[in-house]
């Protein structure tokens, strides 16, 4: 550009800030307008400050139902197994055969896979209904 179009530029920029005269509101209702603002982001603050509690205790729920239901099931396998039998997998045999040679085995992957899709369900559901409960009573407008 030419140094002729950026003085042109700067005398309509500079007309229209003095072109610009700008009407003084009533100091009250800057004040309350001001007021409700603040109120608002209190009110989202504290929000969000409760979903993260909840998510948190949600969260420690969860890990120590895992942990817990990993330990039964833990012990299950323990008590229950016999060394050796865990699986086994020959040439010669048939479905019937090898789900009853390894059944304790498919029962602990089958059990903790439930174990874990019920966890993350609940977890889910949890978070749900807190989402919907308002710790904080609803702003006035």
């Amino acid at each position: 550009m030419k140094e002729e179009d950026f003085v042109k530029q700067d005398d309509n920029l500079q007309q229209l800030f003095d072109d610009f005269h700008p009407t003084l509101s009533d100091n009250d209702q800057f004040m309350q307008s001001l007021s409700n603002k603040l109120d608002a982001i209190d009110y989202i603050t504290q929000r969000q400050l409760a979903q993260k509690r909840c998510y948190r205790r949600t969260l420690v729920i969860t890990l120590v139902a895992g942990v817990v239901g990993g330990g039964l099931l833990t012990a299950f396998a323990l008590l229950y197994l016999q060394p050796g039998s865990l699986f086994t997998l020959t040439l010669q045999a048939d479905l019937s055969n090898f789900i009853h040679e390894n059944l304790i085995a498919i029962s602990l992957t089958v059990g903790t896979l439930l174990l874990g899709g019920i966890l993350i369900a609940t977890a889910n559901f949890v978070l749900e209904v807190f989402s919907y409960r308002s710790p904080v009573k609803q702003m006035k407008n």
